[in-house]
């Protein structure tokens, strides 16, 4: 119904977008003005009864709060952040700009060269409780290669998360 109701995989979160996340994090950045905000942005569950494309749904979710969005398809810098939510949109669009367009791979760690050069590692089945070691592993080694990064144009995104049927995240 052109809006975004917040789901991880099929589980509904009972959360809309406007409410329940963007103006969360507006109210945070008024109150940490030096702070600034990463948000990954992708079309998660079914989407039903819309008029119009998801990048529209996510432009009208913007319109009238533009200042504390950044949007441009450039790595930024700190100073050009600061206040601000940075998108990374998961999603292909022809409104430009509405943040950087990362081209995910599922369960991998890869590089995205779009509009940024972005490093992800994003391993998050973690089969069973043994296999532990092996996800640190990989979040180790991307904070290893990021440590010895020299592009300062190059964002690196570590989740630290994993799951399965038989390795709960709580686990």
């Amino acid at each position: 119904n052109d809006c975004f109701m917040i789901h991880h995989d099929m589980v509904y979160q009972e959360l809309s977008f406007g409410t329940g996340v963007r103006d969360v994090c507006i109210e945070f950045l008024k109150a940490h003005p030096s702070e600034f905000i990463f948000m990954q942005i992708k079309e998660e569950y079914i989407a039903t009864e819309n008029t119009r494309s998801f990048a529209e749904t996510m432009q009208s979710y913007i319109n009238t709060f533009e200042e504390y969005f950044y949007l441009d398809e450039i790595s930024p810098t700190l100073e050009q952040v600061r206040g601000k939510i940075v998108i990374l949109r998961r999603f292909s669009s022809s409104i430009t700009p509405l943040g950087n367009y990362l081209q995910f791979q599922d369960n991998a760690i890869f590089t995205s060269t779009t509009t940024i050069t972005a490093r992800v590692q994003d391993c998050y089945n973690v089969p069973t409780l043994f296999d532990r070691a092996k996800k640190w592993s990989q979040v180790n080694s991307l904070l290893l290669e990021a440590m010895q990064n020299t592009d300062k144009d190059k964002l690196f995104i570590n989740f630290g998360t994993g799951s399965s049927a038989f390795c709960y995240p709580y686990s």
